[in-house]
């Protein structure tokens, strides 16, 4: 079975990457939070800093998926589910029950291939003909036939990070939904730029909004609870 992986230059750009990331997040920070708070903020900005990048310059396809009752969030990935290429529509999302959208989440979850099942699909995937893989990922429709995985490259993105106590996480707000408890997620669309998305948290009885410009693919820290609607004009 053929598990294609990075190429040590590849290896080393993405060390740099989260390297460059952490140092430019650490700077937001001060002493704002504990040494503790702060790194695992750190961890969670790096961490959308770098699906982007995987996002736009590799076209993997990526949901970083948080819990606000919880306090949590990791990461899977988004691939062609070549048993349904039509977008299948949940005309029921919004009228369930927050106790049900969350045992639907943990099915899903434990639905979830191993990794030696996505290895060898992937495999079975890419043994198919050249033209077939390139119309594949020039067409392919971002919200259609979609089905969640383990991250191949990086198994350890979907693993639960669950912050300290002293943190609390009040309002995911996207361009699909915004919650205050429960399980929501920010998409990183394969080829392109990610969904706006804002993230609001207290900490040591201060307010922060934390806010994902699409233009950028960077989140940032606000001070505050601010309410955010993004548009083209925010691009700049």
């Amino acid at each position: 079975m053929n598990q294609r992986g990075f190429t040590l230059l590849e290896i080393i750009l993405i060390i740099v990457l989260f390297a460059v990331a952490s140092a430019l997040v650490a700077r937001q920070f001060g002493s704002i939070f504990g040494w503790k708070q702060q790194g695992e903020v750190r961890k969670l900005l790096a961490t959308v800093n770098f699906l982007s990048e995987e996002a736009e310059g590799r076209g993997n396809g990526y949901r970083l998926i948080i819990d606000l009752s919880r306090e949590s969030y990791y990461v899977l990935r988004e691939t062609v589910d070549e048993e349904r290429s039509v977008r299948q529509v949940d005309y029921l999302a919004n009228l369930r029950t927050k106790k049900e959208q969350e045992r639907r989440a943990v099915e899903e979850r434990e639905q979830l291939l191993s990794l030696e099942e996505e290895f060898e699909r992937e495999d079975s995937r890419q043994s198919g003909s050249l033209e077939t893989l390139f119309f594949e990922h020039i067409f392919a429709d971002p919200y259609g036939g979609v089905r969640l995985a383990r991250p191949l490259e990086f198994p350890e993105l979907a693993q639960t990070k669950t912050f300290s106590d002293g943190i609390d996480l009040y309002e995911l707000k996207t361009p699909r939904e915004t919650i205050e408890e429960g399980e929501g997620f920010i998409r990183f669309p394969a080829g392109g730029s990610p969904e706006f998305a804002s993230l609001k948290l207290r900490a040591n009885d201060q307010v922060f909004t934390l806010i994902l410009n699409p233009a950028t693919g960077r989140m940032q820290v606000v001070s505050g609870d601010v309410d955010f609607e993004w548009n083209e004009s925010n691009a700049s």
